[in-house]
């Protein structure tokens, strides 16, 4: 069987509540509904925030240009 793999998109917190942990609660409640779902991998990209997700185990693959801008895809293993 085919791993499954999916992309996540637009995490995007409000300026008012940032800092309160809540772009990180998104994230991991869709890695944890994920991991329920038996996929195999996330990906991601961003144009900055490359830190952020590496601390959470995400790892960078590769640079692309997305609608004129320069972005890190970053994946995310999710099998055991």
């Amino acid at each position: 069987m085919a791993a499954r793999e999916y992309w996540l998109g637009e995490v995007v917190t409000d300026k008012k509540f940032r800092g309160q942990g809540v772009a990180k609660a998104l994230i991991q409640r869709a890695i944890a509904r994920a991991r329920q779902q038996q996929i195999a991998k996330l990906w991601l990209y961003t144009p900055d925030q490359q830190a952020y997700y590496q601390r959470s185990g995400w790892q960078a693959v590769e640079q692309r240009h997305i609608a004129g801008e320069e972005v890190t895809v970053m994946g995310l293993n999710l099998a055991q």
